[in-house]
């Protein structure tokens, strides 16, 4: 849950560094590139570094909408580590 609530943070961040560099500072964190989360190791002992973003780039995609509705909602986008409710966090 931890690790999917991370990914959604990395996604927002990314798509508020779009809307600053569109309606506020065009050469905002250009030489910076994304903001990018690792993942691992994993079986072969290897690490993923995972570009995140949203994928329609719609406003509605950001909005939080709550604990349930997040895990509902989370399989749904192109990096999830988890899937499903979990009743247990309620």
């Amino acid at each position: 849950m931890v690790q999917d609530l991370l990914c959604e943070l990395t996604r927002a961040g990314n798509y508020l560094c779009d809307q600053i560099r569109k309606d506020i500072f065009p050469s905002y964190r250009i030489n910076k590139g994304m903001l990018l989360v690792i993942s691992g190791p994993y079986i072969d002992l290897k690490f993923k570094t995972h570009r995140l973003e949203y994928i329609s780039r719609g406003r509605n995609d950001c909005r939080y909408l709550g604990l349930r509705k997040f895990m509902q909602v989370r399989s749904d986008r192109n990096i999830c580590f988890g899937k499903g409710v979990s009743e247990d966090y309620f």
